[in-house]
């Protein structure tokens, strides 16, 4: 009978003896396996990111914004389909309806209102001096004319029309360094 303690005991300490030499490599398994089925789910979150992109919708809209989420690539035509409905009689939302988004953005709808003024500053050279109707001082500021060209493009647009780079060299009787300079500063 007394050996059958001792035999149990030596079966128990060898036991915890094998446990506890394999614990350290159990716990490491352990640790690998949740590593990995973290960077998975990160996996997975990241493509479920990659497929979807967040648009922001502002402009003339009947809300003050808009937020949506649309596939990756997403064009233009298709983004409009889905908020149609939020555009008022002044949406003026007709671009390229064949662009495509790839990432998150702000896409602003124009008002009808605006498209005029928005054509007239595009083909306005704003800033510059309009040769045409400029007075003589504004001629003067003019790189290569002075009090007595500025006195020629005056008394010449009495009688014709400035229309070509051309006619104002020959006026003025100036290089073609001197006109590349005026361009820069004025229109005709």
């Amino acid at each position: 009978m007394y050996k059958k303690k001792e035999i149990i005991i030596i079966i128990i300490i060898l036991i915890t003896t094998i446990a506890l030499a394999f614990l350290p490599s159990l716990i490491s398994n352990l640790n690998s396996n949740i590593e990995e089925e973290i960077k998975e789910d990160i996996a997975i979150t990241t493509t479920k990111n990659k497929n979807t992109i967040e648009i922001k919708i502002e402009g003339e809209i009947k809300e003050d914004q808009i937020i949506i989420t649309v596939p990756y690539g997403s064009s233009y035509g298709y983004i409009l389909s889905k908020v149609r409905v939020y555009f008022n009689s002044y949406s003026n939302p007709d671009k390229d309806l064949g662009k495509r988004y790839y990432e998150d953005t702000t896409i602003f709808i124009e008002s009808l209102d605006n498209e005029c003024f928005i054509e007239e500053e595009i083909d306005l050279d704003i800033g510059k001096i309009k040769i045409s109707t400029a007075s003589k001082d504004e001629l003067m500021m003019l790189y290569g004319i002075g009090e007595k060209r500025a006195d020629k493009i005056m008394e010449y647009r009495k009688t014709n029309e400035i229309d070509s780079w051309d006619t104002l060299k020959k006026i003025l009787g100036v290089s073609n360094e001197v006109i590349e300079a005026i361009k820069e500063k004025a229109v005709l």
